[in-house]
């Protein structure tokens, strides 16, 4: 039980902003710094803390059944004994629900979209891409079943699952 030991001698901050003033869309976005300890010295006090520092931007539309989802992250390090100086990554969701025009329930949801993504977690090293296509089935508010496939890197990927009160 380590937690009794924990201090906050550099405090995380963090600011935020929102928007949600058209119907469907929401965007958003995040700044947090911070400088992670690496070791004490006698007195307890950080020696050495690698600084980091995660910006992020997101949105999402969701109306007209139409779904899209994104997001970009990046984090710079100062100090980083790994030499790593940044990371980044985003992905991008396009769906459309088409229950509707197949004759589902109003409250049944049957998705078909796509999602392109790519994350470096060394910016000097080539990003890992992915992209996948898939089905995803809501036959009520908190239960989906999702089927997809595509690609990740250089591998074939296809996978189900079941997702619940998520």
């Amino acid at each position: 039980m380590k937690g009794h030991y924990s201090k906050a001698s550099s405090w995380t901050k963090t600011l935020q902003f929102s928007w949600a003033g058209m119907e469907g869309l929401k965007l958003g976005g995040s700044m947090t710094m911070n400088d992670a300890p690496r070791a004490d010295d006698a007195e307890g006090n950080a020696v050495d803390p690698v600084g980091v520092s995660l910006t992020e931007f997101n949105g999402t539309y969701s109306a007209n059944n139409i779904y899209a989802r994104m997001e970009y992250g990046m984090i710079d390090y100062t100090n980083n004994p790994d030499a790593i100086e940044s990371s980044s990554g985003y992905y991008l969701d396009l769906g459309y629900d088409i229950a509707s025009l197949i004759g589902c329930d109003d409250d049944t949801n049957l998705y078909l979209w796509m999602r392109s993504s790519a994350y470096s977690r060394d910016d000097n090293d080539d990003p890992k891409e992915i992209s996948l296509f898939g089905v995803t089935y809501k036959p009520m508010n908190n239960i989906s079943f999702k089927f997809e496939t595509g690609t990740s890197g250089d591998d074939d990927v296809m996978r189900v699952g079941l997702g619940y009160m998520f």
